[in-house]
Formats: C-alpha cells, sequence, structure tokens
C-alpha cells in the first residue's frame, strides 16, 4: 500500500500517513510501528528545557544544549512511544505533528 504522504528528513523519524493509521520508524530502529489514528489520545513535540521543573537543576543550561528533542505518542491503553528527533526546533517537523492531531482528532496542547 502506498502512503498518502512521507516524512522522511535526516535526523527525524521516518513518518508514513496512510488512510486509517500511520507508521512511525525510530532513527536506531529497523522496522515501523503502526497506529491506528483512533487509538492516539495524545501527541507531543518538546524538548525537556520546555518543561517547568527543568531550570531547577545547575547542569540543566549546560545539558539541554546537546539533548534531542522528543516526539511522543499516547496510545487509548495507556502506552507511550517515545522518538528522538532532531535537538534543533524545525517547523517543517512541527507541521507533521500538526497534521497528527488534525487526524487524531485531538486538540492543540500548545
Amino acid at each position: 500500500m502506498i502512503p498518502l504522504k512521507e516524512f522522511n528528513k535526516s535526523g527525524f523519524p521516518v513518518i508514513r500517513f496512510r488512510e486509517d493509521y500511520f507508521e512511525v520508524k525510530a532513527m536506531d530502529y529497523w522496522e515501523f510501528r503502526s497506529f491506528k489514528y483512533s487509538e492516539v489520545v495524545k501527541i507531543d513535540y518538546y524538548h525537556y528545557r520546555d518543561r517547568w521543573w527543568f531550570g531547577m537543576g545547575v547542569w540543566s543550561f549546560f545539558m539541554s544544549t546537546y539533548d534531542a528533542r522528543t516526539f511522543k505518542i499516547v496510545k487509548e491503553n495507556g502506552v507511550s512511544w517515545k522518538y528522538n528527533a532532531h535537538r534543533e526546533y524545525k517547523q517543517e517537523f512541527a507541521d507533521v505533528v500538526k497534521e497528527f492531531i488534525n487526524r487524531c482528532g485531538l486538540e492543540r496542547t500548545r
């Protein structure tokens, strides 16, 4: 089956949009994982320095420069999947995340 749309850029997980589901392949893994749009309850694209508790540590400033951003998918059964993404914010990937949110029928949290 040919994907409706595919996102495949260096430093990001490979994402394939299908009619009723999507597939994600981590940068360091060889196999795609499938998710039905109806099963997803939350999608997030963040960096740890965006969290309120991050600034509490003395070393947080130095460590934040090298940490990767995270793309997180949470299913209705409570299982979450985290994928590393490029450490710099990329609008192109953020647009893909917005498309996920729309296809899953979720509301934008940020």
